[in-house]
């Protein structure tokens, strides 16, 4: 495997005069690693032994070590699986850079960013995962800053390495106090003594983790590089940006408490609980009402780390109410829906690839009818879509089931905290008002995109997707229909990754997809109930439709248009589906509509507030220039204030050391 990705990216160095073959060279060697990614994965599952590389030592307390249990087997697996079929997608993507930009760079990034990401997953020690973490975080930045002749590409890059490396410093922070307290960082060695840490230092190492890991994750209000950074990178970039690299924070949080930390107090888990809410409502609240459809998907991935980070908060908080049952429940539904969204995620992005390298445009508003060029594309994007929109019998409607059902409980079982049961109420509503948001979402998404008139003469020179574009699209369709109709056979695995935390600890498959409560009058309801009565009573409508109304009558006429001729851009628009969230939510937005009348045109802007940006970032952005401004004035060219600074820097450093 890592050999693979290694000359995937020499052999895309060495061809580089030839774009055409670079380009071949980079993805095939690419997938071939994937490939075996994706089978000592397996093998690990199969054996379920840990697989150990030896231990390069570089110095005291430093060394490189690599071993893969069963939790960083399940990351591998994603990443390798997700690898493979991007891999696919991304020779036909790339060939439009030839002749315009170095495609071997892009080559060798791609395959680094593949190893960075596994050898996160699989790191033994801090030192080991700290150097793969730095590694993802800048080869993904070359891979966003890879059209960099746009404005916007250089200052959201910009953006994308100030906030990852932000993240990253909180993470070395945790990981040096933890050395600081343990004396090591091999992984191994800080499972056995987890216990001697005091609750106190255990809150403050798990403070820290989580502004690192979730600034990475994109939670609110650390998210606002993501819908930045991942609309302007290369669309397979941003395939695997969206669908893995921001999951590797998900991983590095769980393996660094619940491995290496232990239980924590009962407010860490409400906190994570909380803002994963939080996060899911901004995320698809500022999804559903942009035109640009990757700006869209990214803002979607923010929704869904929100939903993983509440299952994983609530996991959190049964774990330190001593209810392993449940907590084993809630980390599952963490985990399913990280595999979930991957998938679903992962295809979507791709179809946004091809309607761009069709169209050339990511705006909504200037697309429509391209179900009638592109119906292979259209019909593999509307499947992600509905499993976005969590669809039966697709995969995100049986992790949105299972996260449904794990903040169920926290109403039912609070230890009579009154305080937490009404979070677990609101936690419940929240999750209803997502699933609503999404629905508009995915609805205004494939309309606005496929269906309709062409708004512009773009659409009509579209051509289908190529075909291997269109494999690796049915790839992620496979999977996406597997995951939903076949969730006990990959359940039966995560259990087996939840054990590693709560030993002794087994839930039935029945038991997943049965809506149960803790009261002693507890109901059963099966989705596969619910789905049989939703068809026979639709079958049953139908039916009575067709008996007592008979056929329908009608007469074809032109549609009156206050005398003006109908044209395409006057159907129903994307802005149409935002405009009620728009005035309802607009103390969030702000004030967001202008308009511009020209002789013969009307110009219509939307300007979006964003408010954590507006609130939090803008003040402490003003705060440092001005500092720095004021800072900037001691530098004023004369040698003889240099000369007194160095001086009254000695005698402060001399009284210093003379006190000590």
């Amino acid at each position: 495997m890592i050999v693979a990705w290694l000359f995937g990216g020499l052999g895309s160095l060495l061809t580089k005069r030839n774009p055409s073959l670079s380009n071949k060279i980079s993805y095939i060697f690419a997938s071939i690693g994937s490939f075996f990614g994706i089978l000592t994965a397996l093998l690990l599952f199969i054996s379920s032994d840990p697989f150990i590389i030896p231990e390069w030592q570089v110095a005291t307390h430093i060394s490189f070590h690599f071993s893969i249990d069963e939790l960083s087997a399940f990351f591998l697996f994603l990443i390798s699986v997700v690898g493979f079929i991007v891999s696919i997608f991304s020779p036909s993507y790339v060939q439009k850079f030839n002749g315009k930009k170095n495609v071997a760079l892009l080559g060798i990034g791609y395959n680094l960013f593949l190893l960075s990401m596994v050898g996160v997953v699989i790191a033994a020690n801090g030192f080991t995962f700290l150097v793969m973490w730095e590694m993802m975080s800048i080869v993904s930045f070359f891979l966003v800053i890879f059209e960099h002749e746009q404005r916007d590409v250089r200052q959201s890059s910009k953006l994308y390495v100030i906030m990852t490396h932000l993240g990253t410093g909180f993470i070395i922070v945790s990981f040096l106090l933890l050395f600081l307290h343990q004396g090591t960082l091999d992984f191994a060695a800080l499972h056995t003594i987890r216990d001697q840490l005091s609750i106190e230092t255990k809150n403050i190492i798990f403070t820290l983790a989580l502004i690192g890991f979730g600034t990475k994750a994109g939670l609110v209000p650390l998210h606002i590089w993501l819908p930045r950074a991942h609309p302007v990178a290369p669309t397979h970039i941003s395939a695997l940006m969206s669908a893995v690299m921001i999951k590797t924070a998900f991983y590095g949080l769980l393996r660094l408490v619940n491995d290496l930390v232990g239980v924590l107090s009962l407010w860490a888990g409400i906190l994570v609980l909380i803002l994963g809410i939080i996060t899911a409502m901004y995320g698809i609240l500022y999804g559903v009402v942009q035109s640009d459809i990757k700006r869209f998907l990214a803002f979607s991935s923010v929704e869904n780390m929100g939903l993983i980070f509440a299952s994983y908060g609530t996991a959190l908080i049964f774990t330190t109410l001593e209810q392993p049952v449940l907590a084993s429940f809630a980390l599952l539904a963490a985990l399913y829906h990280t595999l979930n969204h991957a998938f679903f995620k992962g295809l979507l992005f791709m179809g946004a690839g091809a309607v761009y390298n069709a169209t050339g445009t990511r705006n909504m508003e200037k697309l429509g009818g391209l179900i009638r060029y592109m119906p292979r594309t259209a019909l593999l994007f509307l499947i992600g879509a509905l499993a976005m929109a969590s669809i039966p019998p697709l995969n995100g409607f049986i992790s949105k089931w299972l996260t449904f059902q794990s903040l169920l409980n926290l109403p039912f079982y609070s230890d009579g905290n009154s305080w937490l049961s009404l979070l677990g109420t609101m936690s419940v509503v929240a999750l209803l008002f997502v699933g609503a948001l999404v629905a508009l979402g995915i609805i205004k998404l494939f309309s606005i995109i496929f269906l309709a008139q062409p708004r512009t003469n773009r659409v009509e020179r579209a051509k289908e997707t190529p075909l291997s574009m269109r494999i690796a699209m049915g790839f992620m369709v496979a999977f996406i229909v597997a995951l939903g109709v076949l969730p006990g056979l990959i359940i039966s695995y995560i259990q087996r990754i939840t054990s590693m935390f709560y030993p002794d600890v087994t839930i039935s498959v029945k038991e997943m997809f049965t809506l149960q409560t803790i009261t002693k009058a507890s109901s059963t309801i099966s989705p596969i109930h619910l789905i049989i009565a939703f068809i026979i009573i639709g079958l049953i409508t139908l039916l009575a439709l067709t008996t007592t109304v008979g056929k329908s009558k009608y007469e074809t006429e032109e549609p009156w248009a206050c005398g003006v001729a109908l044209r395409p851009e006057m159907s129903y628009s994307g802005m149409s589906f935002s405009h009620p969230l728009l005035l309802i939510f607009k103390p969030i937005f702000g004030r967001s509509f202008t308009s511009r009348m020209f002789e013969q045109r009307v110009v219509f802007m939307m300007h979006l507030r964003k408010i954590f940006t507006t609130i939090l970032y803008d003040p402490i952005v003003r705060s440092v220039m001005f500092m720095s401004r004021q800072i900037r004035k001691i530098q004023d060219g004369s040698i003889h204030s240099y000369l007194a600074y160095i001086f009254i820097t000695l005698v402060v450093m001399l009284l210093i050391v003379t006190q000590s």
